[in-house]
């Protein structure tokens, strides 16, 4: 229910503004009074205690049927109860005993009140009017008329009252000036209009024909329509309808009614419905667990997968914190509800849970949801924190081997600015800590590696890393080679550079070594082939003389020796011969060399074309090995032919005695 603001706009009807309607009624005789949810009286004006007060002890804190008549107190506290639940705006006629004794008949027109800033109805403002000395027949057209007018001026945005002919046609005969704050439409041009009914949207003309149908058999209707206003605007109110009968009560004469301007609370409600509409879209794609719990701490209900839940549902739902959870985490959510409740402010903590032969961790946001009532939305973050486990012993060991590497380890971002360092970077370079986070990495470098190193930071922000050697300087002023070898990490979300750098000055004075070793080692070896090439040519020499002498041997023996032992052999005995065949085979035993190579060159000579080769080479001629072989010369002639032949000597030119020295 609403009341009229200052600007002619409607609002609900607040338990404050009731009290204050309630007093201002008093100036035109209004009788008033103020209830709770149970009908206990919480206020009352002047007008109705003076309606039944005479002799009468105070009302307010008493209950409202304590008014009524014995008799019929249970039948009308019924009747109110009714009203109140299915016509709440409209009248209800009831007997009130007074404090002489006397009962009076009030005509009340009762609305709903709302507890201040709230959707819940706390009680009922109910304003009366005395028609104790006429019937309702007796109670004339204008007095009704004067009392929807002053009462919907305070409440309402404005009465009206309809004649109902026999043939069930509604005419307006009244209606009330503040019609114009709702409609923009003052009475004069509503009557003229034939009835505010007429500024019906188009869309609510039938349910307005269905509301009038109603009417007609007697039933009071209470609905609510969209209008079009003067100005063209469209605005929500509620309609309130009374029918009354003629004096013989056959058919419905009158209807007397009230309209409620509503656009606000409509529009706020709308609003709401959907802001609803939308929280619960985003709470069901919320993957999350959410539990409502008591003030006292029952779980009164559960939304989300079972995959997480500790227990099934029909063993929690209904049952104390303590009879469900362990103790330790009972004792946590317990003191959570209480911190929820009394700071009004969301609760965040952690813990974890045996589920299904596994340790799962949890966060638990709690909200508070009203007086007695908390909201617990749950989050399985088991990956999260097995994740910030393994990425906390990654940390640890990253920790340690940065601070334990025997290289020096820099951390700076890609400006160059130092971060972070370890100890054998201060070990290296003989700064402070202090004084080498206040540096950048450029600064470590002589002047003529600066080049260098702007590479390096290029190289390292294209490809994500970089390996090079580079110079270094030391606080002193010492310049020293080193490795470097620099990457690009991710830490806290941010881009940063890992540098290592490792003194390399032995390894390139050890280099540098090794080069002049190799190289004295070069020279000596460039020394010794030319020794060799000499001895080379010193053996051969040697080996030629061998020949020549060994040739030179074989020559005499086979000119000198042989033919004497040929003659020596004709002329002895053949006791003595022997002698001769053994010193013949010493001989041929010594100049063996030659002829087992002219074997091995050329295995088609015969035996005596072999002791002939060896004659020939020695110089004899054909005349001297004949009587040598006692044989004649021309078999040595034919036998030379068959040893150039298979010597494969085609050349005439080339003597054959020559040849054979070379082989």
């Amino acid at each position: 229910m609403a009341r009229k603001t200052e600007s002619g706009k409607t609002d609900k009807l607040s338990l404050r503004a009731a009290v204050s309607l309630s007093s201002g009624l008093d100036s035109p005789g209004i009788p008033a009074v103020v209830t709770d949810s149970r009908l206990v009286i919480t206020a009352a004006n002047e007008a109705f205690k003076k309606l039944i007060n005479p002799g009468r002890r105070a009302v307010v804190k008493k209950r409202l049927d304590s008014l009524f008549p014995r008799g019929s107190r249970k039948a009308d506290l019924e009747k109110v109860q009714e009203y109140l639940k299915t016509a709440s705006g409209q009248t209800l006629e009831i007997d009130l005993e007074c404090g002489d004794g006397s009962i009076k008949r009030v005509r009340w027109y009762m609305v709903p009140v709302y507890a201040d800033d709230s959707q819940k109805v706390s009680g009922t403002l109910l304003a009366g009017h005395d028609i104790t000395k006429c019937s309702k027949t007796e109670m004339t057209l204008q007095e009704i008329e004067n009392f929807y007018e002053i009462v919907s001026e305070l409440v309402f945005g404005f009465a009206f009252v309809y004649d109902v002919d026999r043939g069930g046609r509604f005419s307006l005969r009244w209606v009330g000036e503040t019609a114009l704050a709702v409609t923009g439409q003052g009475a004069k041009e509503l009557l003229g209009r034939g009835g505010w009914e007429k500024l019906l949207h188009r869309e609510d003309e039938r349910m307005s024909e269905e509301d009038r149908q109603a009417l007609l058999e007697g039933k009071p209707v209470t609905n609510e329509y969209r209008i079009i206003t003067k100005d063209g605007k469209m605005r929500w109110v509620r309609d309130f309808n009374r029918p009354v009968k003629d004096a013989n009560e056959e058919r419905v004469a009158h209807i007397y009614g009230a309209v409620l301007d509503i656009t606000e609370s409509r529009l706020s409600e709308e609003a709401r419905l959907k802001s609803e509409l939308r929280t619960q879209a985003i709470l069901n794609a919320i993957p999350d667990l959410m539990f409502n719990i008591s003030a006292d701490g029952v779980f009164i209900g559960y939304k989300g997968s079972r995959e997480d839940l500790f227990l099934e549902p029909k063993m929690f739902l209904g049952k104390k914190i303590d009879e469900v959870l362990p103790p330790d985490l009972a004792r946590t959510t317990t003191d959570r509800i209480e911190l929820v409740r009394e700071k009004k402010k969301t609760q965040i903590y952690e813990y974890q849970l045996p589920i299904k032969d596994e340790i799962r961790y949890f966060e638990t946001r709690m909200v508070d949801c009203g007086e007695d009532e908390v909201l617990a939305i749950i989050r399985n973050i088991t990956e999260r924190k097995l994740a910030e486990k393994k990425l906390k012993e990654s940390e640890e060991k990253y920790s340690g081997l940065f601070h334990q590497s025997n290289d020096a380890i820099f951390i700076h971002d890609l400006e160059g600015s130092i971060l972070e360092i370890n100890s054998q970077v201060l070990e290296l370079f003989g700064y402070s800590k202090e004084e080498l986070l206040k540096l950048r990495v450029m600064q470590l470098h002589p002047t003529r590696a600066l080049a260098k190193s702007k590479q390096a930071f290029e190289a390292v922000s294209k490809k994500g890393s970089v390996n090079m050697e580079i110079d270094f300087m030391k606080k002193d002023g010492e310049i020293f080679p080193a490795e470097l070898s620099a990457s690009i990490i991710e830490m806290g979300g941010d881009r940063i550079v890992q540098g290592i750098v490792r003194d390399i000055t032995e390894r390139k004075r050890a280099e540098g070594e090794l080069k002049n070793a190799n190289e004295k080692l070069r020279m000596e070896q460039d020394a010794l082939k030319e020794k060799n090439i000499a001895l080379r040519e010193i053996l051969g020499q040697i080996e030629e003389e061998k020949k020549l002498i060994a040739g030179r041997f074989q020559s005499n023996i086979d000119r000198i020796v042989l033919p004497s032992l040929n003659r020596l052999a004709e002329r002895l005995g053949p006791a003595e011969t022997e002698h001769v065949v053994l010193i013949r085979k010493s001989l041929e035993d010594i100049t063996a060399p030659f002829v087992n190579t002219l074997e091995k060159r050329f295995s088609k000579l015969t035996r005596r074309e072999l002791e002939l080769c060896n004659m020939i080479r020695s110089g004899m001629t054909s005349k001297e090995i004949a009587s040598a072989l006692s044989i004649s010369v021309e078999t040595v002639r034919s036998q030379r032919k068959n040893i150039r032949r298979k010597l494969e000597i085609t050349d005439n030119s080339v003597n054959l005695s020559t040849y054979l020295q070379t082989v």
